[in-house]
């Protein structure tokens, strides 16, 4: 037999001439898609503990919407969706006065993801912020919390410290406001009782007038090892809410029951 080897070479070209040609189309067909989504301000104002809304449409599909403040100690949320149209309301809060950024955007490992960055400034509007917390009297107090020192060493005095817990709106993909209690603070340890006296002003504990915490004071033994200085469980609810007419700079709370006595020292918005 023989082969006419022209006529294979020019099928063979013909051939690859058709695969080069449908590269391109390939290549189009497998481009990521662009999304956009729109984000609206339903907010007039901007005040510390208050619920802040916003709305997030598009009518892109996408996996998730996510949201994710600058603040490290407040968890990123984001909303699943698959949808072709999407709406959603987004609600959370900042407890810090002053400028912050907060970005909105998408994850989706398959689509050219969004982002949009919002900047907010956060007033002191009806807020508190606290300057000083003393603890007055205490079971024990001027005791032994470690009997392994003598009755006149001063390391036998309970090395004092304290949580505060807040309720404040959650983060929440809602047009409803859920509440959440955290842990704010925990205070520095007043070793052997110190002067009694927490100063914090350079803490940035600011909180709305209407938010409750809630505290706790115990003794530190070191590696995250203590007791609390009342009983266990106990928390003392702290509401500054009915001193809000006079807005005195200094509040004694106490708990004659378990002869817990301590003093905040506040500066009212």
């Amino acid at each position: 037999m023989v082969f006419n080897y022209s006529s294979v070479l020019s099928v063979l070209l013909l051939f690859l001439v058709a695969c080069s040609s449908d590269t391109p189309d390939m290549e189009t067909n497998s481009e990521i898609p662009k999304i956009d989504f729109q984000l609206e301000d339903l907010n007039t104002t901007y005040a510390v503990d208050q619920p802040l809304f916003y709305r997030i449409t598009s009518s892109s599909g996408f996996k998730n919407i996510c949201f994710a403040p600058e603040d490290p100690e407040l968890f990123y949320s984001c909303l699943s969706h698959g949808s072709s149209v999407f709406s959603a309301d987004l609600n959370f809060s900042l407890d810090t006065p002053g400028l912050h950024d907060v970005t909105f955007y998408t994850d989706d490992p398959n689509v050219e993801n969004e982002e949009k960055k919002v900047q907010l400034t956060i007033s002191t509007e009806n807020a508190i912020q606290l300057k000083s917390i003393t603890l007055i009297d205490f079971p024990n107090k001027d005791g032994a919390w470690d009997p392994e020192f003598s009755d006149t060493s001063e390391e036998r005095l309970a090395d004092l410290v304290f949580g505060l817990l807040k309720t404040k709106s959650a983060i929440e993909f809602s047009d409803e406001v859920d509440y959440d209690q955290y842990l704010w603070h925990r205070s520095d340890i007043l070793i052997n009782q110190g002067s009694l006296t927490w100063l914090l002003t350079d803490k940035d504990l600011f909180l709305n007038q209407n938010t409750r915490l809630e505290i706790d004071f115990g003794d530190d033994d070191g590696n995250g090892i203590g007791e609390p200085i009342v009983d266990f469980p106990y928390s003392f609810t702290i509401d500054f809410k009915e001193y809000s007419t006079e807005k005195p700079s200094s509040i004694i709370f106490e708990d004659t029951d378990k002869g817990l006595k301590f003093m905040i020292d506040v500066e009212w918005f």
